[in-house]
């Protein structure tokens, strides 16, 4: 970091988790450098101190589509070559935006299933109603996986969703949907993998509590970063 100010505000008050935001500064991070940030109250003893990573983002290898096996679903073959010589840790999404004029309006994230063995490593579960059973499917609102399986090489997986959770748009409104790839920190990984496990046991009175990863030295919290590559797999509506 250089000694350029840095002004903490708070973004978002009604935030259970206090979001601040810098204004002194016009340019963000750069990519694979490490930053630290120290932050001190008046009427508070001692300093909040963290240091986070900015990663840089990987690019998707390719992305096409496949045959999925209901109509209304739509199935992406997604190739991702991983760096090799260091951890990496990403984030699998999909979201359909409403856009006008290439401005977004409307956002919102689909859930996806799939069966890569790669995307399983933090997988979300949820039971399906299927007549007079249920069947259980795996389904994801952001894949969270690390490349401990496939270090330095390249791999296939494939996605599959039903893109229909935005309607009645008018005729100048385009609807797109986009597949995101995103490279985390490993403390990002770490607070959204522990998050997730929180999550998911927290109602089983026979699992102990889960410690949701921290790197704030005098603190609860986490500084890290987090670099986005986004591919528009789906159009509809208004021309390009």
């Amino acid at each position: 970091m250089d000694d350029r100010p840095w002004t903490m505000v708070r973004q978002d008050a009604s935030s259970v988790v206090n979001v601040y935001r810098s204004f002194d500064r016009d340019t963000g991070p750069e990519q694979s450098e490490t930053y630290a940030i120290r932050v001190s109250a008046p009427g508070f003893s001692g300093v909040a101190e963290a240091v986070g990573r900015a990663p840089a983002p990987v690019p998707f290898g390719s992305l096409s589509r496949g045959e999925a096996p209901e109509p209304e679903q739509t199935e992406i073959d997604v190739q991702l070559t991983d760096p090799e010589g260091r951890d990496d840790y990403y984030t699998l999404s999909v979201y359909q935006q409403a856009v006008r004029s290439d401005t977004v309006g409307l956002q919102v994230e689909l859930s996806f299933s799939s069966t890569s063995p790669l995307l399983q490593e933090n997988a979300q579960e949820q039971f399906i109603d299927d007549g007079p059973g249920k069947v259980r499917t795996t389904y994801y609102d952001g894949a969270l996986f690390s490349d401990t399986a496939f270090e330095g090489e390249t791999r296939r997986m494939s996605i599959r969703f039903t893109a229909d959770n935005i309607g009645g748009l008018p005729p100048d409104v385009e609807k797109r949907t986009v597949v995101v790839l995103t490279s985390l920190s490993e403390d990002r990984y770490e607070y959204r993998r522990t998050l997730r496990l929180s999550e998911r046991t927290g109602e089983n009175p026979f699992s102990g509590p889960v410690q949701i990863h921290s790197n704030v030295r005098g603190g609860l919290g986490i500084f890290a970063g987090a670099a986005r590559v986004g591919r528009v797999v789906l159009r509809e509506g208004a021309s390009p």
